[in-house]
């Protein structure tokens, strides 16, 4: 895999290898305007004041002086935004959840992510006024990329975290009691900090500016879900195991359940698994713009937008083509016609194989409209 945005310029597997789920990670650069054109103070002050505004997918938080919804808010949580900036120039952060889905470079960033890292990924924007904390110390149950896009940012470490925490291992006041400091990390704009899910940490805005980043929540499907994932696959097509256990004798007998279980490691289960695994990642984000269908004509040359497909999977005589917010499924011979536009790269509508006129106009439109394919000339 190329080098990506968030870790360029160092490589996925330097950092697969030496970080994932291992320790944090600072990535300098001397470019400050690296991330500049994924979001801006200004968009996010425009967004507040466009008046789409609801809690909670905008917050205000405040450390030092707890911020109450309701002094902020309407009965139906529109947020104002006159007294959202009030706060916000009194010291609380301004959160902005999925601005991933407000912002569409922010859009391409979490699909570029979430295909070449094969997990979730959601966007969250904190803007934070100058000297001022908004979240206490905390771990987050998935991992974080720090995309620092304006402003400076002080990191602090401490003890009392869980490795690799469940995302049901919530951070709790007995933790804080017992943590210390181990280490701070002051980023600038243009840099990118990986915190692995579990390690506690809160972060300050530097005194003489104001701050504003973009965290990538990292959601990875763990060895727990995969397990879980393959007992359901064996489940649908074994009814012994969707009978109950307390009223089954043969369950009482460890070694006859051990037996059984051997059934659910095979390697037709597991590659269902994961291919539904990888399923739930493709559809997990939001689908992205489109061609207009009506633009689709047999004359029309189409160009496939590599960047948006997360695979390609031919099972059985079955293809499946992963998009962002869709999973298309085919057979002979849309099979082999997607496969011939896919290895294509450019192709004339007219000119794929193996279809009718009908047949071509249908699957072009189909893939335009899915966001698999761009119009290169008409």
């Amino acid at each position: 895999m190329e080098n990506c945005t968030v870790l360029s310029p160092l490589s996925y597997e330097k950092f697969r290898n030496d970080f994932w789920e291992a320790q944090p990670l600072h990535i300098e650069r001397t470019d400050f305007s690296y991330f500049e054109n994924l979001l801006s103070e200004e968009k996010i002050i425009d967004f507040v004041q466009g008046g789409a505004a609801v809690f909670p997918e905008v917050q205000a938080i405040n450390a030092r002086s707890p911020v109450p919804v309701a002094d902020y808010t309407t009965d139906k949580k529109a947020v104002s935004a006159q007294k959202l900036t009030q706060f916000y120039a009194a010291g609380a952060t301004i959160v902005v959840s999925e601005v991933h889905k407000k912002f569409p470079a922010l859009q391409e960033l979490c699909v570029q992510f979430s295909r070449d890292f094969r997990m979730k990924c959601q966007a969250n924007a904190y803007l934070s006024p100058a000297g001022n904390q908004g979240f206490h110390s905390h771990y987050d149950t998935h991992d974080v990329f720090v995309l620092q896009v304006a402003g400076r940012k002080k990191f602090r470490f401490y003890s009392a975290g869980i490795k690799l925490p469940f995302t049901e291992d919530i951070y709790t006041p007995e933790n804080k009691a017992k943590s210390e400091l181990l280490d701070e990390i002051e980023v600038s704009a243009g840099d990118t900090l990986y915190i692995p899910r579990g390690i506690v940490h809160d972060a300050i805005a530097d005194e003489g500016e104001s701050s504003l980043h973009i965290t990538l929540g990292a959601f990875p499907f763990i060895a727990r879900d995969l397990l879980q994932e393959m007992v359901q696959v064996a489940a649908e097509s074994d009814v012994e195991w969707r009978s109950s256990v307390g009223m089954s004798q043969q369950y009482f007998d460890p070694a006859l359940l051990y037996k059984k279980a051997e059934g659910i490691f095979s390697e037709k289960v597991y590659a269902e698994a994961m291919s539904r695994l990888a399923d739930e990642v493709a559809l997990d984000q939001p689908t992205m713009p489109s061609v207009t269908v009506s633009e689709i004509t047999l004359e029309t040359i189409i160009s496939v937008q590599d960047a948006r497909i997360y695979g390609v999977e031919s099972n059985e005589g079955l293809l499946k083509l992963r998009l962002p917010g869709s999973v298309l499924s085919f057979e002979a011979p849309m099979a082999h016609a997607v496969e011939e536009i896919i290895k294509s790269k450019t192709i004339k509508v007219s000119e794929i194989s193996g279809l009718d006129a009908e047949q071509k106009l249908a699957l072009g439109r189909q893939l335009a409209e899915a966001g698999a394919i761009t119009v290169a000339n008409t």
